[in-house]
């Protein structure tokens, strides 16, 4: 990849077998793509045996939500919009850039945090209930986020 490797000649593999560390770039590649699957092993088992509404208090659970789902994407948007008067980005990149930076403000908490309490031993079960809410809720709250985001950006 890189602007090095579009300048290279159909089926020219950089870096090539025979570069002294290949092994360690082959290796780390390797893991790097095992990582997608590996969270989505870990969000599954998190959310296969359902919700635990115990784990989590009904209040602090629906806070959790509101905030991922509600107050981010409009935080995001206030500064998308500030970014936008103050040092806009050359169109059409703006438009993908600030897209990219809305949707990821909107979607459901899921890989990281999972990971995170994985690796720290935290509660599963909490976690897992949080997540699955705001899976719950994302149908309607997220299909409003990228509606807003649209409108906004069709206004730019």
């Amino acid at each position: 990849g890189g602007v090095y490797g579009e300048r290279l000649s159909v089926g020219v593999k950089c870096p090539g077998d025979t570069a002294p560390l290949s092994w360690m770039t082959d290796g780390l590649g390797t893991i790097g793509a095992a990582a997608g699957p590996i969270g989505l092993f870990l969000i599954g088992n998190a959310l296969s045996k359902g919700p635990d509404w115990k784990a989590l208090d009904m209040p602090t659970n629906l806070a959790i939500t509101f905030s991922k789902m509600v107050v981010m994407p409009c935080i995001a948007l206030s500064t998308i919009f500030l970014w936008s008067r103050v040092a806009p980005l050359p169109l059409p990149w703006g438009h993908f850039c600030y897209m990219t930076a809305l949707t990821v403000s909107a979607t459901p908490t899921a890989n990281n945090v999972i990971i995170m309490c994985e690796m720290a031993g935290g509660n599963r079960a909490a976690m897992g209930t949080a997540i699955f809410t705001q899976y719950a809720c994302s149908p309607i709250v997220l299909t409003a986020s990228l509606s807003a985001f649209m409108l906004f950006l069709h206004t730019l």
